[in-house]
């Protein structure tokens, strides 16, 4: 129960890596969806669009970076499809599985011309729509893991109580038999005593 506890523990700080770091690229992906929406606008010059353009690249590049450098433990649950498998009992049954997603996948950037900023635009949300999917998925695996790592609080707390019960009764036991031997061996010395100080009238006895 201990090493299921450590290892609920572990799977539990992977997927707050993981959650933590799809959330900033789910704001990342909307702030890029609504530059290229700003450049799906007319009106605009080729000097605005193309800063537009490096705006939504230099986001693209934050959250490549933030993709692969999500990992604890050595797992990284975002940038490739791994699963993870957490034991959720003594006996390594009642596994849990978290499968990961690539959420670093790159989007074309085009926002040169309003249709071609508008598709941009589009393809974005569609990333930004796998994120929240994956973050739902990983939200919904959590709890199950903060509810399994309560029941082994349970298990262990119970199974302490009552190995300290079943030690609390020997060590009771122990103790009148302690109390027992020492009466005796009182017994023992007074009698002794008494037989040392009146030998005669011990010997009298066995007359």
């Amino acid at each position: 129960l201990e090493s299921v506890k450590i290892g609920i523990g572990m799977a539990e700080a992977v997927l707050g890596t993981a959650v933590g770091a799809g959330e900033q690229i789910a704001d990342l992906l909307k702030e890029m969806k609504a530059k290229a929406i700003q450049a799906s606008s007319g009106g605009l010059s080729t000097t605005d669009r193309n800063a537009i353009s490096a705006d939504i690249t230099a986001l693209q590049t934050q959250i490549g970076t933030i993709t692969n450098t999500a990992e604890f433990n050595g797992i990284n649950l975002i940038n490739a499809t791994t699963t993870l498998t957490i034991a959720g009992d003594k006996d390594g049954g009642n596994q849990i599985n978290v499968t990961g997603a690539s959420l670093g996948s790159s989007v074309a950037i085009d926002v040169s011309t309003v249709t071609n900023a508008a598709s941009t635009a589009a393809s974005i949300q569609a990333q930004l729509t796998t994120v929240l999917t994956t973050l739902a998925a990983f939200g919904s695996a959590q709890q199950r893991i903060e509810s399994q790592g309560l029941l082994t609080d349970t298990l262990l707390d119970s199974l302490t109580a009552g190995v300290g019960s079943l030690v609390d009764a020997d060590m009771a036991r122990e103790s009148s038999r302690l109390q027992s031997l020492q009466i005796q061996q009182q017994l023992g010395v007074q009698a002794l005593g008494i037989a040392n100080s009146s030998p005669q009238t011990i010997l009298g006895l066995f007359g």
